[in-house]
């Protein structure tokens, strides 16, 4: 397995995946749903679609062509993974405290990322660049619609007691 250590500064729209002979890139755009990313040579673009039940395709940036797809399962921390190949993957958000990540297929486990909000490391199985920046485009969705759900519970409730 190939091992990479990733850095995030508060507040920034930056990831940067790094070992000592890669480096790679996970950048949002602002105010909108989409990532650009690069890691050992492989340029993607990420846009995402929905909210509650969203999906995200990730696309090529040398030819647009479609490399996956994936979906979110209904109030559940997991994303089905296509790949144009047809093979599946499964991203699980592992831990109560959403702090880390992997990514299975048949054969096992094939990413898996742990860390705290601004920092950690990255496992994955050669030729797996594609899964590793999907990964962490979901996280990102899983974490914004998590804190954004909370907010309206919270919000919710304070409202309810002050009627």
């Amino acid at each position: 397995m190939n091992h990479l250590v990733w850095k995030q500064s508060l507040f920034s729209n930056l990831i940067s995946l790094q070992n000592d002979i890669i480096n790679g890139r996970l950048r949002k755009e602002s105010f909108s749903n989409r990532w650009s990313a690069a890691l050992n040579g492989v340029n993607l673009r990420m846009e995402a679609k929905g909210f509650i039940r969203q999906t995200v395709s990730v696309i090529n940036e040398s030819d647009n062509s479609l490399i996956a797809r994936s979906e979110s399962a209904l109030f559940s921390g997991s994303y089905q993974i296509v790949m144009a190949s047809g093979q599946e993957y499964i991203w699980h958000h592992s831990g109560l405290k959403h702090r880390g990540w992997y990514i299975s297929g048949p054969g096992g486990e094939v990413v898996k990322c742990k860390g705290r909000s601004n920092k950690g490391e990255l496992l994955y199985e050669n030729s797996a660049e594609v899964l590793v920046l999907l990964g962490f485009c979901l996280f990102s969705g899983h974490l914004r619609k998590n804190i954004l759900l909370l907010f309206l519970v919270i919000f919710t409730i304070f409202i309810w007691n002050f009627r």
